[in-house]
């Protein structure tokens, strides 16, 4: 289901990422569809990315997922069970 999932976002935004003629130009987006696209696949990245707002470090914060999975996720995960 997630490679899936995956292999339809990239499917969907392959054109905006750089291609290996020119990888300082990315197209405009032509439409308020490829805007909303381009908008979503962003909002996505920055909650991997970013710290949410108002973030403070020596608070907790819940729902924040890191881009890679830390450690005791890996020793729990299907992989650590090989």
């Amino acid at each position: 289901e997630a490679e899936r999932r995956l292999t339809q976002v990239l499917d969907k935004t392959s054109r905006y990422l750089p291609n290996s003629t020119d990888p300082l130009l990315l197209p405009t987006p032509q439409s308020m569809e490829e805007v909303t696209t381009v908008l979503a696949v962003a909002r996505t990245y920055a909650d991997r990315t970013s710290a949410p707002s108002g973030w403070n470090p020596n608070v907790p914060i819940f729902g924040f997922v890191t881009p890679n999975p830390l450690p005791h996720q890996l020793r729990g995960g299907q992989l650590a069970a090989l």
